[in-house]
Protein backbone atom coordinates (compact mmCIF):
# COMPACT_ATOMS: atom_id res chain seq x y z
CA UNK A 1 0.00 0.00 0.00
CA UNK A 2 2.77 2.42 1.06
CA UNK A 3 4.75 1.67 -2.60
CA UNK A 4 1.28 2.32 -4.77
CA UNK A 5 0.81 6.10 -2.60
CA UNK A 6 4.67 6.56 -2.99
CA UNK A 7 3.87 5.53 -7.05
CA UNK A 8 0.84 8.07 -7.38
CA UNK A 9 2.93 10.70 -5.63
CA UNK A 10 5.96 10.59 -8.06
CA UNK A 11 3.62 9.44 -10.69
CA UNK A 12 1.45 13.57 -9.94
CA UNK A 13 4.81 15.14 -9.70
CA UNK A 14 5.93 14.36 -13.17
CA UNK A 15 2.45 14.29 -14.51
CA UNK A 16 2.46 18.33 -13.46
CA UNK A 17 5.47 18.98 -14.19
CA UNK A 18 6.07 17.55 -17.49
CA UNK A 19 2.87 19.35 -18.25
CA UNK A 20 4.08 23.00 -16.66
CA UNK A 21 7.08 22.53 -19.14
CA UNK A 22 5.34 21.87 -22.04
CA UNK A 23 3.22 24.68 -21.01
CA UNK A 24 6.07 27.09 -20.76
CA UNK A 25 8.19 26.11 -23.76
CA UNK A 26 5.06 26.95 -25.86
CA UNK A 27 4.64 30.51 -24.11
CA UNK A 28 8.12 31.07 -24.83
CA UNK A 29 7.52 29.91 -28.48
CA UNK A 30 4.75 32.45 -29.00
CA UNK A 31 6.91 34.96 -26.69
CA UNK A 32 9.51 34.87 -29.24
CA UNK A 33 6.75 35.15 -32.40
CA UNK A 34 5.51 37.71 -30.87
CA UNK A 35 8.58 40.37 -30.34
CA UNK A 36 9.56 39.29 -33.64
CA UNK A 37 6.31 40.26 -35.06
CA UNK A 38 6.26 43.63 -33.06
CA UNK A 39 9.82 44.71 -34.04
CA UNK A 40 9.36 44.16 -37.32
CA UNK A 41 5.78 46.04 -37.31
CA UNK A 42 7.80 48.96 -35.42
CA UNK A 43 10.83 48.85 -38.46
CA UNK A 44 7.89 49.20 -41.12
CA UNK A 45 6.23 51.50 -38.97
CA UNK A 46 9.70 53.70 -38.82
CA UNK A 47 10.45 52.96 -42.70
CA UNK A 48 7.08 54.17 -43.38
CA UNK A 49 7.05 57.35 -41.67
CA UNK A 50 10.57 58.52 -42.81
CA UNK A 51 9.30 58.06 -46.64
CA UNK A 52 6.27 60.11 -45.99
CA UNK A 53 8.09 62.34 -44.28
CA UNK A 54 10.71 62.53 -46.79
CA UNK A 55 8.13 62.55 -49.92
CA UNK A 56 5.73 65.36 -48.30
CA UNK A 57 8.09 66.72 -46.76
CA UNK A 58 7.63 70.42 -48.61
CA UNK A 59 3.57 70.21 -47.60
CA UNK A 60 3.67 69.41 -44.08
CA UNK A 61 3.69 71.99 -41.18
CA UNK A 62 6.58 72.12 -39.21
CA UNK A 63 4.98 71.30 -36.29
CA UNK A 64 3.42 68.13 -37.95
CA UNK A 65 7.51 66.79 -39.74
CA UNK A 66 8.92 67.34 -35.75
CA UNK A 67 6.25 65.42 -34.47
CA UNK A 68 6.28 62.94 -36.73
CA UNK A 69 10.72 62.42 -36.33
CA UNK A 70 10.47 62.64 -32.80
CA UNK A 71 7.50 59.30 -33.35
CA UNK A 72 9.83 57.67 -35.54
CA UNK A 73 12.64 58.35 -32.71
CA UNK A 74 10.36 57.42 -30.15
CA UNK A 75 9.60 53.74 -31.93
CA UNK A 76 13.10 53.12 -32.86
CA UNK A 77 13.93 53.41 -28.96
CA UNK A 78 11.38 51.30 -28.37
CA UNK A 79 12.28 49.06 -30.84
CA UNK A 80 15.75 49.13 -29.36
CA UNK A 81 14.30 48.28 -26.10
CA UNK A 82 12.41 45.24 -27.03
CA UNK A 83 15.71 44.01 -28.81
CA UNK A 84 17.61 44.60 -25.78
CA UNK A 85 15.16 42.18 -23.71
CA UNK A 86 15.09 38.57 -24.22
CA UNK A 87 15.59 38.32 -28.17
CA UNK A 88 13.58 36.28 -29.76
CA UNK A 89 16.16 33.60 -30.61
CA UNK A 90 17.03 33.65 -26.67
CA UNK A 91 13.62 32.71 -25.96
CA UNK A 92 13.36 30.25 -28.75
CA UNK A 93 16.51 28.60 -27.25
CA UNK A 94 14.41 28.38 -23.79
CA UNK A 95 11.69 27.11 -25.13
CA UNK A 96 13.74 23.87 -26.86
CA UNK A 97 15.07 23.14 -23.45
CA UNK A 98 12.27 23.49 -21.61
CA UNK A 99 10.19 21.04 -24.35
CA UNK A 100 13.35 18.67 -24.01
CA UNK A 101 13.03 18.66 -20.72
CA UNK A 102 9.49 17.57 -20.68
CA UNK A 103 9.66 15.18 -23.34
CA UNK A 104 12.57 13.28 -20.79
CA UNK A 105 9.90 13.62 -18.01
CA UNK A 106 7.25 12.52 -19.98
CA UNK A 107 9.24 9.20 -21.19
CA UNK A 108 9.98 8.35 -17.62
CA UNK A 109 6.34 8.73 -16.48
CA UNK A 110 4.97 6.69 -19.42
CA UNK A 111 7.80 3.92 -17.97
CA UNK A 112 5.71 4.72 -14.60
CA UNK A 113 3.03 4.16 -16.14
CA UNK A 114 3.32 0.97 -17.73
CA UNK A 115 6.12 -0.92 -16.15
CA UNK A 116 6.82 -1.77 -12.70
CA UNK A 117 9.92 -0.16 -11.65
CA UNK A 118 12.53 0.95 -9.15
CA UNK A 119 10.80 3.49 -7.36
CA UNK A 120 13.60 5.16 -5.83
CA UNK A 121 15.76 4.86 -9.11
CA UNK A 122 12.68 6.92 -11.04
CA UNK A 123 12.39 9.53 -8.69
CA UNK A 124 16.81 9.99 -8.57
CA UNK A 125 16.33 9.80 -12.39
CA UNK A 126 13.57 12.48 -12.60
CA UNK A 127 15.48 14.97 -9.73
CA UNK A 128 18.70 14.62 -12.74
CA UNK A 129 16.36 15.27 -15.15
CA UNK A 130 15.22 18.27 -13.38
CA UNK A 131 18.96 19.43 -12.17
CA UNK A 132 19.75 19.24 -16.06
CA UNK A 133 17.48 22.05 -16.92
CA UNK A 134 18.27 24.60 -14.36
CA UNK A 135 15.62 27.30 -15.85
CA UNK A 136 12.36 26.55 -14.03
CA UNK A 137 8.74 27.57 -15.54
CA UNK A 138 6.69 30.21 -14.19
CA UNK A 139 4.01 30.21 -11.74
CA UNK A 140 0.96 31.47 -14.56
CA UNK A 141 2.38 28.05 -16.34
CA UNK A 142 1.60 26.02 -13.21
CA UNK A 143 -1.88 27.82 -13.36
CA UNK A 144 -2.71 26.81 -16.79
CA UNK A 145 -1.61 22.78 -15.98
CA UNK A 146 -4.00 23.26 -13.48
CA UNK A 147 -6.72 24.42 -15.35
CA UNK A 148 -6.19 22.03 -18.52
CA UNK A 149 -5.87 18.98 -16.25
CA UNK A 150 -8.60 19.77 -13.71
CA UNK A 151 -6.23 18.79 -11.20
CA UNK A 152 -7.95 19.24 -8.07
CA UNK A 153 -5.98 20.88 -4.53
CA UNK A 154 -7.04 22.15 -1.42
CA UNK A 155 -3.85 24.57 -1.85
CA UNK A 156 -4.69 25.73 -5.19
CA UNK A 157 -8.13 26.36 -7.30
CA UNK A 158 -7.82 27.38 -10.62
CA UNK A 159 -11.03 29.02 -12.68
CA UNK A 160 -10.91 29.38 -16.75
CA UNK A 161 -9.82 33.30 -15.96
CA UNK A 162 -6.38 32.44 -13.74
CA UNK A 163 -5.73 29.52 -15.74
CA UNK A 164 -5.95 31.36 -19.62
CA UNK A 165 -6.12 34.98 -19.62
CA UNK A 166 -2.71 35.62 -17.24
CA UNK A 167 -0.96 32.79 -20.22
CA UNK A 168 -2.33 34.69 -22.85
CA UNK A 169 -1.74 38.18 -21.88
CA UNK A 170 1.87 36.83 -21.23
CA UNK A 171 2.33 35.23 -24.81
CA UNK A 172 0.79 38.44 -26.55
CA UNK A 173 2.23 41.17 -24.23
CA UNK A 174 5.09 42.64 -26.77
CA UNK A 175 2.65 42.49 -29.53
CA UNK A 176 -0.57 44.12 -27.73
CA UNK A 177 1.81 46.68 -26.14
CA UNK A 178 3.38 47.43 -29.57
CA UNK A 179 0.04 47.72 -31.04
CA UNK A 180 -1.41 50.22 -28.95
CA UNK A 181 1.84 52.75 -29.09
CA UNK A 182 1.62 52.41 -32.82
CA UNK A 183 -2.23 53.48 -32.51
CA UNK A 184 -1.39 56.05 -30.34
CA UNK A 185 1.09 57.30 -32.45
CA UNK A 186 -1.13 57.30 -35.74
CA UNK A 187 -3.75 59.28 -33.52
CA UNK A 188 -1.30 62.09 -32.67
CA UNK A 189 -0.21 62.35 -36.28
CA UNK A 190 -3.63 62.72 -37.39
CA UNK A 191 -4.84 65.03 -34.95
CA UNK A 192 -1.97 67.27 -35.56
CA UNK A 193 -1.64 66.99 -39.17
CA UNK A 194 -5.79 66.97 -40.24
CA UNK A 195 -6.37 70.63 -38.32
CA UNK A 196 -3.05 72.54 -40.11
CA UNK A 197 -4.58 70.93 -43.58
CA UNK A 198 -7.78 72.75 -42.86
CA UNK A 199 -8.42 76.33 -44.69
Amino acid sequence: MADADLTDKIRRRMKITKSNRFNYAKRLEKKAASKALSISLLSVACVSASIYLLAFADSLDVNVSRLIGFLVASASVYSLILSGQSSATSLARRANDAHRCAREISHLYRKLEVERVDLAETSIRYEKIISSYPENHDRIDLWKTYYEESIESKDLVVGPIKGEVPYWFSCHFSLIATTFFLIVEALLVCFYTFPSASP
